[in-house]
This record gives C-alpha cells, structure tokens and sequence, in this order.
C-alpha cells in the first residue's frame, strides 16, 4: 500500500501488456497531486471474471486526488466496481480531473461502473462529505449499472456530493444508467453539474440519476445541453459561476487566436 502522498511530475503510460496490471492500494489521508500531467491507461483484463475493484486504483479511502488528467480504455469483466480512476472510492475527495478514458464493464448482469469511480461515498471522520468537485469526464461507459460519473452513490445515511461537473459521452447500462451517478444510495447532493446528450439502450434511468432511493437533491443544474452550447463556451462560464477576471477555475480556448475547445477545460 502507498502512504502520505504522491507528486506525479511528467505523463507516463501504463498498458495491461503480458500481465494485468494490478491497481494501487493506498493507505487513510493519501494525497496524490498530478500536476495535471496525464496518465494514459491501456488496460484490458479479458473475459476473466474479477470481483476485486478495477482503476488506476483499487480502493481509496479517507484520500484526496486532485490536478490529474486520464487517457486510454479500460475494459473488464467485473461483477464488482470499476472506474478509471478507481474502482472504489470511501470518504475520498476528487478534485480538478478531467478524465477521457472509455470504461467498458462486458459483465452484463452485475456490476457498478462509472467514469471516474464504481463505487463512491462515506462521510470523511472530520465531518466532511465525500466529494466529487471541478471534474469532467469526456468518454463512453458501459456495464449493467453504468454512470457518467459514478457507478453506485454510497448507500447509508451519509452525504456525498458532486459539485461543478461535466460529462459528455454515451452511458450504456443493461440495469440502471444515469449521466452523472448509474445507481445512488440514500442521501446524494449533486450541484451545478451538467451533460450532453446521453443515449441508451433502454428508457431506465434517463437523466443525472439512473436509479435507487429517492432521497436525493438536484439544485441548480445545468442539464443536458448540445455539442453547440458546450463549444461556444456557455457551459463554461456557467461553470465559473460567471466569472471570467482569471480567478475561474475552468477555461476554455473559443476566440483568441489558438486552436479551438469543444469542451470546458481545467
């Protein structure tokens, strides 16, 4: 298990190559700091059933990730959690990461996949929610309960919230699919997050969530918006809470010379 903290200093790769890669442990309070350089996942597990959780790391509790970008695809056969970023996330913080990997879950009959994590939530012991913050995903996800964010919410009577997020791809989900959250517990926040259209195979779940308890709360979202808006630099501003003096969080390239961006960026 990694301890204390980790600084990732340049773009590295990692591919499933001859041995599967075997995700990270981490230890309570780990923080890993990417610098927004970018880690390029190329993992493929085969037709193998795995119940172990499936990402960059395996579970990760009571930590921190934050200034990170992801690449690549992952694909498994999980009938447990799976996510690009982490399989499982408990009483963890992501923040400012933007993730274009495509996650594909070939398990159909089980399983909890998202975007950035299959499984998240927990209340932090200082009192503080897990939290999903100033994120983005550009990317497809599939599986049976399949979420542009998150696979499974957390399933007590704990907060977790999402706060200023994006996600833009097509969510696949046989079971439950939602743009942001796949299948949510009991209690969930989710705030100024927004999507593009999002197509599935069957009428379950449309929208931010999939499915699962109804104590959840929508407030002030953006909803679900066209490739239009988001390349005009709508979505961004919105984001920023319509400030635009440098002090934003999110940017986005439309009209000063260098290329183009079609989506908001950190």
């Amino acid at each position: 298990n990694l301890t204390g903290g980790m600084v990732l200093l340049t773009d590295i790769a990692i591919d499933s190559g001859i041995e599967p890669w075997n995700p990270i442990n981490v230890d309570s309070n780990f923080i890993f700091d990417g610098r927004f350089n970018t880690i390029t996942l190329n993992l493929d597990y085969g037709k193998v059933n795995r119940e172990s959780a499936i990402g960059l790391f395996n579970d990760y509790n009571y930590a921190i990730v934050k200034n990170l970008v992801l690449d690549g695809s992952i694909t498994a056969n999980t009938t447990g959690y799976m996510g690009a970023l982490a399989g499982s996330m408990y009483r963890s913080t992501v923040s400012k990461v933007i993730s274009y990997v495509d996650v594909t879950n070939i398990c159909t009959e089980s399983g909890y996949t998202g975007g950035i994590s299959g499984y998240f939530g927990g209340k932090h012991s200082g009192g503080l929610y897990s939290l999903i913050e100033n994120t983005a995903v550009y990317a497809d996800v599939s599986g049976c309960h399949a979420g542009g964010l998150v696979g499974r919410g957390w399933n007590g009577t704990q907060y977790y919230d999402i706060n200023i997020s994006v996600y833009v791809g097509n969510v696949t989900g046989t079971a439950y699919q939602g743009a942001i959250i796949g299948y949510h517990g009991n209690k969930t926040n989710v705030t100024n997050c927004t999507f593009k259209d999002v197509y599935f195979n069957e009428a379950d779940g449309l929208g931010f969530v999939g499915g699962g308890g109804e104590n959840y709360t929508l407030d002030s979202t953006v909803g679900n918006r066209s490739l239009e808006q988001f390349a005009s630099g709508e979505i961004t501003y919105i984001l920023n809470h319509e400030v635009s003096d440098g002090t934003q969080c999110w940017f986005q390239n439309i009209d000063n010379g260098e290329p183009k961006d079609a989506y908001p960026l950190l």
